[in-house]
């Protein structure tokens, strides 16, 4: 995503977790300088992230969204369940 907005283009990506799409949106903006607006409603970042529960400063905080601050419960859930050994 931040590499289709260096060079112009359109990027198209896919996340299941919304930390992670708030870690890449954040990005972008930072190497662009651009407030991300959702397109459906016209709703800023900050705007989007305070309906969700999220204190905008803290989603614009860009140590707070580091993908090393991401905590999750337990094992990594994107990587499917533990085999059996």
């Amino acid at each position: 995503m931040a590499a289709a907005a260096m060079l112009g283009r359109i990027g198209y990506g896919c996340e299941i977790s919304p930390a992670y799409c708030d870690v890449i949106v954040r990005r972008v903006m930072g190497l662009t300088g651009e407030t991300p607006v959702l397109a459906a409603t016209g709703e800023t970042f900050a705007d989007v992230a305070a309906a969700r529960g999220v204190d905008p400063e803290q989603a614009l905080n860009p140590k707070a969204q580091d993908s090393g601050a991401i905590k999750h419960n337990g094992p990594n859930p994107h990587y499917g369940k533990r085999k059996a050994s």
